[in-house]
């Protein structure tokens, strides 16, 4: 007794003690039996957690709460969640998902230890009550009792502390720089940064404006005329904001009003914008002439000069001045709406839509206002506040592809803060099944209209409970590669906010327009090669140099945003190679038959149809490459379509045989155990065996081949093999039978129209890297059309590339030289069986 009383604080002779006890009747009892704290937590071990409040500060210098709880037995941690207001029902929402986790995993949790914090709700004991599980409560001032998790707790804060030196605060420091750098870019040259003016850099210059249908390539050929690689040479001479007067076709926008400029007269048009309390809309005006000479129009005292039949983009506010000859009235850009809050609840980061009637979307203040492919507006989080119109609107909710979404209506009055708590529905939980999804392909930072920190990656991360995050540095159209520094300094680590289930790294993406761009996820070094072939820099050498220094540092490498032309199983393969510098993946039959290569992106931004006729020619021609997905999703640009997508809105999904890691991922791709979707769950069984074993049956055997899809966008599902369709159906379920007579592999693929769910413009899409039959798979058609592919290598090389020397020219040929005898060795195996 005198012991715990000093514990406490409490200062009391031991004959005082003596004494109470003895007043009171109870005589000392030294042989009576007790059980003491320790002996407790020994006992219970395997049946105890711990759980705890950290709070942090983020990258931003926002401040947060991180709930998390410990298994003392295995000392693994459960992160349930990080927000900047720990209310009641968040914590009891957070409790409901962790004794959900702990039945997913079997655990046999009887005891939480926990302090009395006040933002554990008395609730939340009720709910571990009715799992079997007994709170414990901790001493007053007594953290002790509490010592794993103070443990876990103080090693956070040590790794998270912001003094000088320490990674962390290198990170901020480094993050800080590079984004005052682009911001600095920014500034001077908009959204290019600077970049040279090719094609795609022209692209991303209209892309806010000419999403959604508009067609900036077929503008820019009614203005230039010619082929594509005439528009390669001439970037020059176009007029980029003549491009998006052209391609709009007289549509306004909601970031883009017109004053059209005729000699009948001058009118404004525009999408009337709802503003809170008269507040200023800032906004593009579209100077559009069709005026027989040149127009001055002047905007808040600047004077434009429009030419005739011109036009000129020019940013306004609803506040500005605009003078054609007489003032402008601008009026039409807004009305006014009384302002309201919400606060939007899930229990869990997810990522939020929030629409007035007309479509406007509302976003929390400081947040990127972006749209995806969809033209959806989107942010990442939980418990946050938003400032809407007092008007009926429309909230939306969804946490990436494993989750459905949930939607209400509501209507706030105005001057009231509305809470609307909203959860998505699982549809799936690949981790319990021991799959993985990752995007292999985004950029942090690459041109566009706000520098991203890597606070809005985590929180796109987070929000989409994507498992894996590959942040590529590259280069654009010069010498700069963007991200480098970050690169550099976190070279084979994980970013900070990784957890057991989120794992988050810097990457490359090598990248030349004429052999392809491929990513490289793991590296452990950092790498001396970036591009090639970019203004005066010539292609120097094949791809397979830099693929050969980046797998010696440990990635896995996998082109992406492979091909930009459909393509039917029964093309040549003359329309993917096509004449000019389009970043499309000539090299990789190639690189594919020496070896040098670990995946295919067959999933992307671009023709997933074509690029799974090529998947599907590589492996039939007798090659081994992975299926994986890229989204070249850019979190610097919040209006291009799918670059402006959330991270993960396509996904490679891995088998990992043990805990998620960086190496146990990259070790699953390399070994093709993975399939790639735009949503839809697809699993593929061939006698036993996943995507990525090789089987063995002797000749005449017959082996059952199972697929199986999860997702509303599902529409048809196949079975294939090196020969084709073998079995073809509706969603859910599909069997077929196969009788062997020669090594050939199976594979699975689904899809779908066009569907809330995807962000590609085909549509739904799912396929599975191959289960092979037999160990030399090689198909007489195959090869000979990869042979094929050789042949038109050549003269692409030399109408297109760019060499500094013979010696040059000549490494490209031998390179090719050596596919070609593979796969002539291959053609004479197959004509000699």
């Amino acid at each position: 007794m005198h012991g715990e009383l000093t514990t406490l604080g409490i200062k009391v002779a031991p004959s005082t003690v003596w004494e109470i006890l003895k007043q009171e009747g109870l005589d000392p009892a030294p042989e009576r039996a007790s059980t003491t704290w320790a002996d407790f937590l020994r006992s219970q071990a395997d049946a105890l957690l711990a759980c705890d409040f950290i709070e942090t500060i983020m990258l931003s210098g926002q401040r947060q709460h991180i709930l998390a709880v410990i298994e003392h037995a295995t000392r693994r941690v459960h992160v349930l969640g990080t927000t900047a207001h720990p209310s009641g029902n968040w914590v009891i929402q957070a409790m409901k998902n962790l004794v959900m986790d702990l039945e997913d995993a079997g655990c046999q949790a009887r005891f939480l230890i926990r302090d009395r914090d006040g933002k554990f709700p008395a609730l939340m004991d009720e709910i571990l009550a009715d799992a079997g599980i007994q709170t414990v409560l901790t001493g007053i001032r007594i953290p002790r009792m509490n010592s794993i998790m103070e443990r876990w707790v103080q090693s956070h804060h040590a790794s998270g502390s912001r003094g000088r030196g320490h990674p962390r605060s290198a990170f901020r420091d480094l993050m800080e720089g590079s984004v005052h750098d682009y911001r600095r870019l920014l500034d001077r040259h908009g959204v290019t940064w600077g970049e040279q003016l090719i094609p795609y850099v022209g692209e991303v210059h209209t892309s806010a404006y000419l999403m959604n249908g508009y067609d900036y390539w077929s503008a820019c050929f009614r203005q230039l005329g010619g082929t594509r690689r005439d528009m390669d040479a001439r970037m020059g001479e176009l007029d980029l904001d003549g491009v998006v007067r052209d391609a709009l076709g007289g549509d306004v926008l909601d970031n883009l009003a017109a004053l059209r400029l005729t000699p009948e007269g001058h009118r404004l048009e525009a999408r009337t914008l709802a503003v809170l309390d008269d507040a200023p809309l800032s906004t593009t005006l579209l100077l559009d002439s069709g005026m027989p000479e040149e127009v001055t129009v002047t905007v808040d005292g600047v004077a434009h000069v429009v030419p005739p039949g011109g036009a000129k983009l020019v940013a306004i506010t609803s506040a500005g001045t605009v003078i054609a000859g007489e003032r402008i009235d601008l009026g039409a850009l807004t009305r006014r709406a009384r302002a309201a809050r919400v606060r939007l609840r899930a229990g869990f980061p997810c990522r939020w839509t929030v629409t007035s009637g007309d479509g406007q979307g509302w976003y929390p203040r400081g947040a990127v206002r972006a749209l995806d492919a969809q033209l959806r507006p989107y942010f990442h989080g939980d418990d946050l506040e938003v400032d809407v119109p007092a008007e009926r609107l429309t909230v939306s909710v969804t946490r990436g592809m494993e989750y459905g979404s949930a939607t209400v209506d509501v209507e706030p009055a105005p001057g009231e803060e509305l809470t609307v708590e909203l959860t998505p529905e699982r549809l799936y939980d690949a981790a319990a099944r021991g799959w993985y999804g990752g995007d292999l392909h985004v950029h942090l930072n690459w041109m566009g209209d706000e520098p991203a920190t890597p606070e809005r990656a985590a929180a796109a991360q987070i929000g989409e409970d994507l498992h894996v995050l590959n942040l590529v540095a590259g280069n654009v159209a010069g010498e700069r590669v963007y991200d480098r520094e970050l690169l550099e300094e976190w070279v084979g680590r994980d970013l900070p906010w990784s957890d057991e289930s989120h794992i988050a790294r810097f990457g490359v993406e090598y990248r030349n327009d004429l052999l392809g761009h491929f990513s490289a996820f793991g590296l452990t070094g950092m790498p001396t090669r970036f591009h090639s072939g970019f203004g005066d820099s010539p292609d120097a050498h094949p791809n397979s140099a830099p693929l050969a220094e980046l797998r010696g540092l440990g990635a896995v490498t996998g082109y992406g945003h492979p091909f930009h032309t459909d393509l039917s199983d029964t093309d040549p393969p003359d329309r993917a190679v096509a004449a000019g510098r389009n970043c499309s993946a000539r090299e990789i039959v190639v690189d594919a038959a020496l070896g040098l290569i670990d995946s295919l992106d067959v999933l992307n931004h671009s023709s997933i149809q074509a690029t799974a006729v090529v998947y599907r020619r590589l492996i039939g021609a007798g090659n081994r490459l992975a299926v994986t997905a890229g989204t070249d999703a850019v979190l610097s640009i919040s209006r291009r379509g799918t670059a402006s997508s959330p991270p993960g809105w396509e996904r490679v999904y891995a088998w990992v045989d043990g805990p998620l890691t960086a190496v146990s991922f990259a070790e699953a791709v390399r070994r093709g155990r993975t399939f790639a979707t735009t949503g839809p769950w697809l699993e593929l069984d061939v006698g036993g065996h996943r995507p990525g074993d090789t089987m063995r049956p002797a000749e005449g055997d017959t082996v059952t081949i199972t697929a199986r899809t999860v997702g509303p966008e599902v529409e048809w599902l196949q079975l294939r093999t090196a020969d084709g369709v073998i079995a073809e159906g509706g969603p859910g379920l599909l069997t077929a039978e196969l009788t062997v007579h020669e090594p050939t592999y199976v594979v699975a693929v689904a899809g779908g129209g066009p569907h809330p769910r995807s962000m590609h413009p085909g549509g739904a899409y799912a396929h599975t890297s191959p289960v092979y039959i037999g160990d030399h798979v090689a198909r007489r058609a195959d090869v000979e059309w990869c042979l094929r592919w050789l042949d038109l290598l050549e003269p692409l090389l030399d109408a297109d590339g760019t060499f500094a020397s013979a010696a040059q020219r000549t490494a490209h040929r031998d390179l090719h030289d050596q596919a070609r005898q593979v796969y002539r060795a291959r053609l004479r195996a197959v004509s000699g069986s």
